[in-house]
């Protein structure tokens, strides 16, 4: 249940806030060939991935091999292994990895711990134990402005973007609503079924909406909306990509186009691309799960 619990926006922000990091989370329990990685992120600062393995004990010898396979097929340049307890070999390791591999990546040792304090509920504690050779500067700078209000250019950039997406559904009375100002902040789906997340994503060339179906359920849900692929693809103009990630747990819808994203002329357009991508999904969702 860790990772789950790890994946939620305010964890992610404090273990983020931790390593002077602005991490979003891209999925849990990615596919990688015939593995899984636990988490998978996206540094706001670099657009570039961060992968995120836990275990809630001390560390083993397996991991580490794991977490190095999951990081080459995911082309992740930061990896956050997080356990209970470290080793001080597989914290050497940690440290190796970091001198002697390209400045561009990245490795981290982090210790969980829950924090009581008098009849306080318990609070989770990271506790940074390697780390990259300079890092301690750049996270305390991080830290710092992320204390004063200042944004990444990148980061801020992709806020003005879904920012101006939600003004531009407010402004059409549209029934549509963003959670928070959060980068491709996930939707709620109108059926609140389990097993389905909506997310809207804008990428350095395209922008579009992904629907990705997880689960024990998950092979039957998506024959279901596999069938009404006609209908989607009418509503939405464009044509799907159908790829089954996991066979049988995890599987994506995705409706894309090629798009600049920094073209703030061609936003309503791009807006209302989103918007059909949003509004189609929910209708054939709620159409086939009738709202469970």
């Amino acid at each position: 249940m860790f990772t789950p619990w790890l994946a939620e926006h305010d964890n992610l922000q404090l273990l983020g806030a931790t390593l002077g990091l602005e991490l979003e989370l891209e999925g849990v329990e990615v596919n990688v060939g015939p593995f899984r990685a636990d988490v998978l992120c996206r540094d706001v600062a670099t657009d570039r991935l961060v992968l995120i393995e836990n275990q809630l004990e001390r560390t083993d010898h397996g991991h580490p091999g794991q977490t190095l396979t999951y990081q080459a097929g995911l082309d992740a340049d930061t990896v956050i292994w997080i356990a209970a307890q470290f080793t001080e070999e597989h914290r050497a390791a940690l440290d190796w990895l970091n001198q002697a591999t390209e400045p561009r990546y990245r490795f981290f040792g982090v210790v969980v711990e829950l924090w009581r304090i008098g009849d306080s509920p318990p609070a989770p504690r990271f506790d940074v134990v390697a780390k990259p050779n300079d890092w301690s500067n750049r996270a305390a700078h991080a830290a710092r402005a992320v204390a004063s209000g200042e944004q990444t250019e990148l980061g801020a950039r992709r806020r003005a973007y879904w920012e101006g997406f939600a003004h531009w559904l407010e402004a059409r009375g549209s029934p549509l609503t963003l959670p928070g100002p959060h980068a491709g902040a996930t939707l709620s789906i109108a059926t609140g079924h389990a097993g389905l997340t909506l997310k809207p994503f804008r990428a350095a060339d395209r922008i579009g909406v992904f629907l990705r179906i997880h689960g024990p359920d998950a092979a039957m849900q998506y024959r279901q909306l596999q069938a009404q692929e006609a209908a989607l693809e009418a509503a939405i103009a464009t044509l799907l990509r159908w790829s089954e990630r996991e066979p049988g747990m995890n599987y994506w819808i995705t409706a894309e186009i090629n798009a600049d994203a920094e073209d703030e002329y061609d936003w309503p357009q791009q807006f209302g691309f989103i918007e059909r991508c949003l509004r189609a999904f929910q209708h054939s969702i709620s159409a086939i799960f009738g709202g469970r």
